[in-house]
């Protein structure tokens, strides 16, 4: 899915509201600036998978 409005305003506009909290709660907070940086490529696919099956849902 594509959220760039194409489908609605409402996409881009929920992609906007929460794919930055998703990525940041998908981090753990103690962690290392090396395994931050490692954890944040995990991180940005799960924020994509969940606002996907949140707003699909």
């Amino acid at each position: 899915m594509i959220f760039d409005g194409h489908k609605s305003k409402g996409v881009a506009q929920y992609f906007k509201d929460n794919f930055l909290k998703n990525v940041l709660s998908s981090i753990h907070p103690d962690l290392s600036r090396k395994n931050w940086i490692v954890a944040l490529a995990r991180a940005l696919v799960a924020g994509f998978v969940k606002i996907d099956k949140d707003f699909l849902y």
